[in-house]
């Protein structure tokens, strides 16, 4: 039986502040798995920082755990709805960790040239 093709989705907006540190030529840097973000390389990591200060939410008089806690619940909730993936990353791929690093970068570089 032929593997279903491997789908990546992402938490965060099609459009981040990552792309546009790419689109002004910043390389890739190193790829890394952040706790509770999922996989990054150092420019998206850098990105996400820019994608906070430009949330309206970052601005509302509330305390951070609150903020913290709702982004926490709304990545959650969507890898929730796409908990397949990586059990299909396992399924087709002999080394599951670079398979995904190579699965993130691709598809992160084709969302940069769109």
């Amino acid at each position: 039986r032929e593997a279903e093709p491997l789908v990546m989705c992402r938490a965060s907006p099609p459009e981040d502040f990552g792309q546009t540190l790419a689109v002004w030529g910043v390389g890739n840097g190193f790829y890394i798995v952040l706790p509770f973000l999922g996989p990054s390389t150092a420019r998206n990591a850098v990105g996400r920082v820019g994608d906070v200060l430009m949330n309206p939410i970052t601005y509302v008089d509330l305390p951070w755990e609150v903020t913290a806690i709702a982004r926490g619940v709304e990545t959650i909730n969507y890898f929730s709805f796409h908990k397949d993936i990586y059990k299909q990353l396992e399924k087709v791929s002999l080394d599951p960790y670079v398979a995904l690093r190579n699965v993130y970068i691709q598809n992160d570089n084709k969302n940069i040239a769109e």
